[in-house]
């Protein structure tokens, strides 16, 4: 899992994230967003950094190299710059998996000298129609909590995540991750925007999830 650094350590386990999110648009519109290079350069920047497309190859083995440069070092992660240069994220990889309007699957490996970023990251992206946009919407929104539980907290320059299990009084239970943009990466700084996620966990995931938090709260109070 990643530190509030956003750096890794080891672990006996693949960490993985799950997010799921409701889109206003088309599906075809959404696919293709993936695929074009200047598209992909306008969305995946964090807010506070701009992105360069090295090379784009959208096909399956299709190669891809993207930089994402901070206007500002302060922005980053503690000030501490970024990941491949001082002021540079640059991550290189290859698409796997192609169906189209439906899933995106690639492959993605930071460059950089520190061993916490080394190893390969996998990437999927599943789409799907939503019968009723306002509906689903709702669902997303409109839950009765019982009980929320926050697994780990990330900050990253003037960008935070906090991800966790909600459980509702309907006895199912979601994954979530609640993303933040703020103002600054200063102490006093509030936030601008915030961005939830949230994924349904059923049978074996749900207890596997429950299972990791037990075991963490055991080791905690031992």
């Amino acid at each position: 899992m990643p530190d509030k650094s956003g750096r890794g350590h080891d672990s006996t386990e693949d960490p993985s994230t799950v997010v799921s999110r409701v889109i206003d648009a088309p599906r075809t519109d959404v696919y293709r967003s993936f695929l074009d290079p200047n598209a992909v350069a306008t969305w995946l920047p964090p807010e506070g950094m701009n992105a360069h497309v090295h090379r784009f190859d959208p096909r399956e083995g299709g190669e891809f190299r993207v930089s994402l440069r901070y206007r500002d070092v302060a922005d980053s992660p503690d000030g501490g710059g970024g990941k491949t240069t001082e002021d540079t994220d640059t991550h290189h990889g290859r698409f796997v998996t192609l169906v189209p309007d439906e899933r995106i699957v690639e492959v993605v490996e930071f460059e950089s000298d520190d061993p916490g970023f080394a190893g390969e990251m996998r990437i999927t992206v599943t789409l799907a129609d939503v019968d009723n946009f306002a509906t689903a919407v709702e669902q997303l929104t409109d839950v009765d909590v019982v009980k929320l539980t926050s697994d780990q907290i990330i900050t990253h320059g003037a960008t935070a995540a906090v991800d966790g299990t909600l459980q509702l009084a309907s006895g199912r239970a979601h994954a979530f991750c609640d993303v933040y943009e703020f103002n600054s990466h200063g102490k006093n700084a509030k936030i601008q925007t915030m961005t939830p996620y949230a994924s349904e966990l059923i049978g074996d995931e749900e207890r596997h999830r429950n299972s990791r938090f037990n075991e963490r709260s055991e080791s905690v109070t031992k």
